[in-house]
C-alpha cells in the first residue's frame, strides 16, 4: 500500500496536545507556559531551546517562579510592566536582564501571550524569549553616542530631514516626521526616559523600521523618527504602526509633520510634530495627531482617493478637458492641452493635485494614458475636420510608461488610424518624472521625436530647475 493511501490518524485531543508539544519543542526560541492560577504562578512548560539558553534542565524549573531568572540589577520598571500586564491579561513585550545558572548575564527580549480556556478565562501565559545581547549592547553604544553628542545627533536628524525634504521636492518617496511624547501623569509634564528604557526601545524601534529611517532622541524624553510612507500608505498609518509595535513596552502619545505639508525646513518640522506630540499628550489621545486637527480630515480623504482611483476609469468618472494654446504674436489657436479629471462619486470634483501624482504610481496609470491619447487625438482629428487645417494636441505622459517600447507602437499606430501627422501630438513630461528618465524611457523619448513627434516640458522650475535637462534630450520647451 503507498504511503498516502493510509488512512489518516484520527485527531483526537489528546492527539493534538502531543502534536503541539512536539511542536513547541522543536523551536529554536526559547518557549515557556506558565500556570498564573496557581500559586507563585509556576512554570509548567519549557522547551530544549529554553534548557539551551538558560543552563536550567526541566527538573530545576518547572514548579518554580520565573523570577529565578531575574538579575539582581533588572530594571524595576520592566518587572512591574511584566506584572502588571499578567494581572490585566493581555499580551506583554520587554528586553530585561537576567541570569543564567551558571551566573553569568544575558538581554532577555520577552514576550508573553495569555491563553485561554473554552470559557475565555485566561489560565496560562506562553512566554517566547530571546537571547537579544550583542543588539543590546550595540543599541548600548549607540545610546552612549546619543547622550555624549546630543546636540550632535540633533544635527544629523535635522541633516536627514534636509535630504528627505530634497528627495520628496523631486518626487523620489514621501516621509513623515514622527514625535513620541511619553505619557505624563495628573501631577507633571512627561518624565524624562530613563536610560534602560531608551535602549530597550532603541531595539524595539531597529526591529521593525525601514533601514533608512532616522532616529534620534531629544530634550524632554521625545523620541523623534524620520519614517518612509510607502505609496500604499498615509503618514497616519504609519504613526499608527509605529505606536502598536511600542505599546506593550512604552506608552506614549505620537504626532506627525510632513516634509513640504507642515514645514520646509528640518527646525519647523521638527517643532510642528512636537507640538501635535504634545497636544495629542495633552488630551491623552492614543492615535497620532497633527498640530492643525484638519490635517486628520485631509489624510483620511488622501486614503480614500488612493483606494478609489483605480476604479475610476472603468467606472467612467475620468474625463477630458481642453486647454487652447494661443500663438501670442498672432492670435490664432494652435491646438490644445488634454487635461485629465475625475469627478468621484460621493466626494464631487478631485482637484488634479490630489490624485494624479497618486494615479501615476499605479499599474493603472498604462491603461489611463493609453485612453487619454485615443481620446484626445480623436477629438483633435474631429476638430481638424471642423476647422480645415491641422491644430496640435499635447498629452501628459508618465516618464514611468515611456519604458514600455510598446507605448511608441501603440500612439504611431493611433497617429495612423485617425490620419493625423505625428507633429500634431505633443508629448509633455514634468520636470520631477523627467528628472528620472534614464535608460529606456530617453531612448523611447528619442524615438518618438525621430518619427517626428514633439517632446516638451511641463511645470519647468518646479523640481530641481535644471537646464541640463533640456540639453541631455535636445526638446524644445514652453
Amino acid at each position: 500500500m503507498h504511503p498516502n493511501d493510509l488512512p489518516a490518524p484520527h485527531l483526537t485531543a489528546d492527539w493534538i496536545d502531543r502534536l503541539a508539544l512536539q511542536a513547541l519543542q522543536s523551536v529554536d526560541a526559547a518557549v515557556t507556559i506558565v500556570d498564573v492560577l496557581a500559586p507563585d504562578q509556576p512554570l509548567v512548560f519549557v522547551n530544549t531551546a529554553f534548557c539551551r539558553l538558560t543552563g536550567y534542565d526541566e527538573p530545576a524549573v518547572l514548579g518554580r517562579n520565573c523570577r529565578l531568572l531575574q538579575h539582581p540589577d533588572c530594571d524595576p520598571a520592566a518587572v512591574t510592566a511584566i506584572r502588571q500586564g499578567i494581572e490585566e491579561r493581555r499580551p506583554v513585550y520587554s528586553v530585561l536582564r537576567n541570569l543564567r545558572r551558571d551566573g553569568s548575564a544575558f538581554w532577555n527580549a520577552l514576550q508573553l501571550v495569555p491563553l485561554a480556556q473554552s470559557d475565555g478565562r485566561v489560565s496560562h501565559f506562553v512566554g517566547f524569549q530571546q537571547d537579544v545581547t550583542e543588539s543590546h549592547l550595540a543599541a548600548n553604544a549607540l545610546l552612549s553616542m546619543h547622550e555624549a553628542g546630543a546636540q550632535q545627533a540633533r544635527l544629523r536628524f535635522e541633516h536627514d530631514i534636509a535630504s528627505a525634504l530634497r528627495e520628496q521636492a523631486s518626487g523620489r518617496g514621501r516621509h513623515v516626521v514622527v514625535m513620541l511624547c511619553p505619557a505624563g501623569g495628573d501631577n507633571g509634564p512627561p518624565a524624562l526616559l530613563a536610560p534602560q528604557l531608551r535602549m530597550s526601545l532603541m531595539a524595539r524601534l531597529r526591529s521593525f523600521i525601514a533601514p533608512s529611517a532616522a532616529l534620534c532622541f531629544l530634550e524632554g524624553g521625545i523620541a523623534a523618527l524620520l519614517l518612509p510612507v510607502r505609496d500604499d500608505e498615509t503618514p497616519c498609518m504609519v504613526g499608527e504602526k509605529v505606536l502598536d509595535n511600542l505599546r506593550p513596552l512604552w506608552r506614549c502619545h505620537a504626532g506627525l509633520a510632513e516634509p513640504q505639508v507642515d514645514g520646509n525646513d528640518a527646525k519647523t518640522l521638527i517643532r510642528v510634530a512636537q507640538e501635535a506630540a504634545l497636544q495629542a499628550a495633552s488630551v491623552g489621545a492614543m492615535r497620532p495627531r497633527y498640530a492643525d486637527p484638519a490635517r486628520k480630515s485631509r489624510d483620511l480623504r488622501s486614503q480614500q482617493l488612493m483606494a478609489d482611483v483605480v476604479d475610476a476609469l472603468p467606472a467612467g468618472q475620468l474625463r477630458l478637458v481642453y486647454q487652447p494654446i494661443v500663438e501670442l504674436v498672432s492670435g490664432n489657436l494652435m491646438g490644445f492641452e488634454a487635461l485629465l479629471r475625475w469627478t468621484h462619486p460621493t466626494l464631487g470634483e478631485v482637484p488634479p493635485g490630489e490624485f494624479i501624482a497618486q494615479l501615476e504610481r499605479l499599474p493603472e496609470i498604462s491603461d489611463v494614458t493609453h485612453w487619454i491619447l485615443t481620446t484626445a487625438l480623436e477629438r483633435l482629428a474631429d476638430w481638424d475636420r471642423a476647422l480645415g487645417r491641422a491644430l496640435r494636441m499635447s498629452v501628459n505622459v508618465p516618464a514611468e510608461l515611456l519604458v514600455d517600447e510598446r507605448f511608441v507602437v501603440f500612439a504611431l499606430s493611433e497617429l495612423e488610424r485617425l490620419q493625423l501627422s505625428p507633429r500634431q501630438l505633443e508629448v509633455e513630461l514634468t520636470e520631477r518624472s523627467l528628472a528620472h528618465a534614464d535608460g529606456p524611457a530617453v531612448a523611447r523619448l528619442r524615438e518618438l521625436r525621430t518619427h517626428g513627434v514633439l517632446v516638451a516640458m511641463d511645470d519647468f522650475g518646479t523640481g530641481w530647475s535644471s537646464l541640463a535637462y533640456l540639453t541631455r534630450l535636445h526638446h524644445r520647451h514652453r
